[in-house]
């Protein structure tokens, strides 16, 4: 049973930026620069593209109540 508790994510694992880029949450723009970290945020709309944000929007995004984290231990 404890297995129905793993839900659809918008989160992928932190990776750090391979090249300077803006941060891609409309409201933000923030400088992201290479080797700084970097969080990819998965949207609800089938084909649409994720966008990749600075730490900050990712906080935003993870107090946000429709987003979702999957359970990633296997204990």
């Amino acid at each position: 049973m404890a297995d129905l508790l793993e839900v659809s994510t918008q989160f992928t694992e932190d990776t750090f930026a391979k090249q300077d880029h803006y941060c891609e949450r409309p409201k933000c723009g923030a400088l992201i620069h290479q080797g700084e970290p970097e969080f990819y945020i998965a949207t609800i709309e089938p084909g649409q593209h994720g966008r990749r944000v600075c730490s900050s929007c990712n906080l935003h995004y993870l107090h946000k109540p429709s987003t979702t984290v999957r359970k990633t231990d296997a204990a």
